[in-house]
């Protein structure tokens, strides 16, 4: 069959235009699911199927009525369809979280910028408008490539592709402070009751502070995801499971360290009482000037957005675990069930 398969329940579920569990459902009814070794007693992977066996399924129930629902025919035009596929190779897995989180983390930088000169805002409107598009445009396509490099090097099974993708994080950060540092003032600009760092430096904390998003926040859970994905689509299916349902004893998959939900929503928690505790001291001892109200609303933009990006983050992590254990405990029952069959029919034999 030359068709491509659609891969992983998310996939089929969009093509029915239905819920991942409504999906798995369906399967019980006869919708033609594929798995990797469903032939002989081999281990199970990531179920695929094929989008015209699926129409004559849906057909065939349609016109004997045997389901309550009846599903629709999906009706996405070819175009359509070969657009969003061209779109999902050139971003990896999940490609959402990876548009969205690049967007994001993007605009940390882009932000930054026009934070460090906004008490200056006319003397520095050149950097501000020029420098911080440009700015977010190039760690935003930088992001991008990251993610796919990660992707890339967690399907090769690299050993070190987290620490790696961490590691182009830093460079790109560190090439925005080397451009930025250069063309930032090299003296004080924001006014408080202290004494403030110069506008150059400010953007270095700034951009630190960006590199823990991006490290803890971003990539972090995308390549254990990722790295869990993978393996199931290798076989692997029961020892996930178990390093899944807590079994410590279990080796998390090459190129991930492995991340419990509790634990990423510790650190998020944690850094963003600190991010607040720092705001608060800064805001309350700002001198007024005339664009002191453009400085206060930039740093809650920023505050607002680092806190949606942690939460949505959070979700998404233990979102996605729960949905491979479900998957996995899912493929486990399956085999238990063939292999059950298989025994009886030996002995029949």
């Amino acid at each position: 069959m030359n068709e491509r398969p659609l891969t992983g329940w998310q996939e089929i579920a969009d093509y029915l235009k239905t819920s991942v569990r409504t999906a798995q459902r369906r399967e019980k009814e006869g919708l033609p699911i594929h798995r990797p070794g469903n032939s002989e007693r081999g281990p199970k992977g990531a179920v695929y199927a094929y989008p015209s066996e699926i129409n004559d399924w849906v057909r065939g129930k349609s016109e004997t009525s045997e389901i309550e629902d009846p599903l629709p025919i999906p009706t996405v035009s070819a175009t359509r369809q070969k657009t969003v596929l061209r779109i999902k190779d050139a971003l990896g897995a999940h490609p959402y979280y990876v548009l969205l989180w690049s967007f994001l983390y993007s605009s940390f930088y882009g932000t930054a910028v026009i934070l460090e000169v906004s008490y200056e805002l006319p003397r520095f409107s050149g950097i501000a408008f020029i420098g911080a598009p440009l700015n977010f445009i190039v760690v935003f396509l930088s992001t991008l490539m990251i993610f796919r490099w990660l992707d890339s090097l967690l399907q090769v099974k690299v050993r070190y592709a987290q620490l790696i993708a961490s590691l182009a994080i830093v460079a790109v950060g560190t090439i925005s402070v080397l451009i930025f540092g250069w063309l930032l003032p090299n003296r004080p600009v924001t006014l408080a009751e202290f004494q403030t760092l110069s506008a150059d430096t400010a953007y270095l904390k700034t951009t630190s502070y960006a590199l823990f998003i991006g490290i803890v926040l971003m990539v972090s859970p995308y390549a254990v995801v990722r790295a869990l994905e993978i393996a199931i689509e290798r076989g692997e299916v029961n020892q996930i499971f178990r390093l899944l349902s807590g079994d410590r004893s279990v080796p998390a998959p090459p190129g991930a360290i492995y991340l419990r939900p509790w634990m990423l929503v510790g650190v998020f928690v944690l850094s963003a009482v600190v991010a607040l505790t720092m705001m608060a001291h800064l805001l309350d001892n700002l001198i007024a000037s005339e664009f002191t109200w453009l400085f206060q609303r930039i740093l809650w933009f920023r505050m607002i957005l680092f806190v949606f990006l942690g939460i949505a983050t959070c979700l998404w992590f233990w979102i996605n675990l729960n949905d491979l254990k479900r998957q996995c405990s899912r493929a486990e029952s399956t085999s238990e069930d063939e292999s059950g069959d298989w025994a009886e029919g030996g002995a029949l034999t």
